[in-house]
């Protein structure tokens, strides 16, 4: 079953003691802190890795220029391929290019991609001669941005929901500038439950992506 953020709101109300209207936190400043921490959470904890959104993973190249423009929801490249060829291409970033290297200029076949050129933008190194396509496999943050109480959340596990989202929620809500709920306490509290729980969900996420290895068995 899809969870909306109006569950999630239900849930923060609840915890926060927040259910009888006039509310201490509006409905929008709720909604802001859903999307902050869905944001937040799917950074830290790397939780989204993707290759198959087309919108995201999927860059036309145009002849001519390196350039090409990264979908500001990409967190991390782990692996880039033009549709052309048949290895992928080699990832890097700008500080770990020879200084004495005259790329800008260099034209031919591409076998390299600096990520960080500026920001959402990344280079094919040499130029592209011809039109292509190229793949990327990534980290992302979440697709669509949460706006009103009926949108969906991506992060849907109960436990990344409750450990992960709930506690960035209270780390902010409780640092609002307000005398009747400012709390350094519990935001400082909040804040260090959400760091803790995003190491964990990080390995968790790893481990679920790496293939399984084999032991080999020596005998006694």
């Amino acid at each position: 079953m899809a969870v909306t953020a109006q569950n999630l709101s239900d849930i923060f109300r609840a915890e926060v003691d927040d259910t009888v209207t006039p509310y201490l936190w509006s409905d929008v400043e709720v909604l802001g802190y859903i999307d902050e921490a869905q944001k937040a959470f799917a950074q830290r904890a790397q939780l989204f890795f993707d290759s198959v959104t087309p919108a995201i993973t999927s860059v036309a190249v145009v002849a001519g220029t390196g350039a090409v423009a990264l979908d500001p929801r990409i967190l991390a490249v782990r692996r880039a391929k033009l549709a052309s060829q048949t290895h992928p291409l080699t990832l890097t970033n700008l500080a770990q290019l020879d200084p004495s290297w005259n790329w800008e200029s260099a034209t031919g076949t591409p076998t390299t991609l600096v990520q960080d050129i500026s920001v959402n933008t990344a280079q094919l190194i040499p130029s592209p001669q011809v039109d292509d396509t190229l793949s990327l496999w990534v980290y992302r943050g979440p697709i669509n941005t949460i706006a009103a109480l009926t949108d969906v959340l991506e992060v849907d596990d109960p436990v990344d929901m409750r450990l992960g989202l709930l506690t960035y929620m209270k780390s902010i809500a409780y640092g609002k500038n307000d005398s009747d709920i400012h709390n350094e306490v519990l935001a400082r509290l909040a804040t260090v439950a959400f760091s803790a729980y995003v190491l964990s969900a990080r390995y968790k996420y790893q481990k679920q992506r790496r293939t399984p290895g084999f032991v080999a068995y020596g005998g006694l």
